[in-house]
């Protein structure tokens, strides 16, 4: 079976849902307080193994509590962890506020920062598609897609937290996968417009445009697919179900069916509240 490796970040949402948000020094009433396993690297390893991908996942955990929690749900999701370290900190964690559906996110980073590797090799050894975020240090993004890219490995990159997002990263990763704001920055971050960069990339950058589904160029025309209508619980890791569906179902061959799948098990994720919690199974879209 060919395997995806997920290089990033894992944590604990705790996820809060209101009708809006408080202003400055507002206190208001919230509907409802949850926690869930979260983090945009662990939620693309969970999207992509349970649809049917050979998946590892490569980050840190803090030696606390959540820590183990979140090694014992990459077990029971069947994702292997051999390089997955604990490390002499909290384990990351992410605030997220929920209103109608749609989310804001605070992330604290916390041993996801403190990760370090300094062998690729071993890590990579077996890997057909690397999947990589930027709540990672910058620099071992930068090192991954480099060595990714001198030893012929596909690379899908999530380009947010997208203030880290570089040129050199645009040139090294193989796909990109901005949602509309990110792209906007992106645009901006490397001087050019957002049509001019869908046109001069393509089947490259694979744009969200959430409830709308995803654009992108090939043959010289741009293509969308549109998702299907659901009313949205949550929306928090639908991006993260697409990176990962998309992975799973590129390895089979066809980029075009691989966004078509992709789009169907993101539209899918949105109908439960978490991350992690309505991601589908290939068996549920068919």
């Amino acid at each position: 079976m060919s395997r995806i490796v997920v290089l990033g970040s894992c944590s604990i949402d705790y996820v809060v849902e209101t009708e809006h948000q408080p202003q400055k020094g507002e206190t208001i009433k919230g509907i409802e307080f949850q926690k869930y396993f979260g983090g945009k690297g662990a939620n693309q390893a969970v999207a992509a193994k349970r649809f049917g991908g050979d998946v590892a996942f490569v980050g840190a955990v803090g030696n606390d509590e959540a820590g183990k929690q979140i090694l014992a749900n990459f077990k029971n999701e069947g994702i292997q962890t051999n390089f997955l370290k604990e490390v002499e900190a909290s384990t990351g964690a992410a605030v997220i506020t929920i209103i109608d559906g749609d989310n804001s996110i605070i992330y604290v980073p916390g041993a996801n920062h403190q990760f370090t590797v300094t062998d690729f090799s071993s890590i990579f050894s077996d890997a057909d598609i690397v999947l990589l975020q930027l709540e990672l240090p910058k620099e071992i993004i930068l090192d991954a897609l480099t060595y990714c890219v001198e030893n012929e490995i596909t690379t899908i990159l999530d380009p947010a937290p997208s203030e880290l997002f570089s040129a050199e990263m645009f040139e090294k990763a193989t796909y990109i996968t901005p949602n509309e704001m990110e792209f906007s920055d992106i645009a901006r971050k490397l001087r050019t417009t957002e049509k001019e960069l869908l046109e001069k990339n393509p089947q490259k950058i694979i744009l969200s445009k959430g409830a709308e589904g995803v654009s992108y160029f090939a043959n010289g025309i741009q293509v969308n697919v549109p998702a299907e209508k659901v009313e949205a619980v949550d929306s928090t890791g639908a991006g993260d179900t697409f990176a990962g569906v998309f992975a799973a179902t590129l390895l089979e061959g066809s980029f075009d069916q691989a966004v078509k799948w992709a789009v169907k098990a993101s539209a899918l994720s949105v109908k439960s509240k978490g991350a992690q919690t309505g991601m589908p199974t290939r068996m549920m879209l068919k």
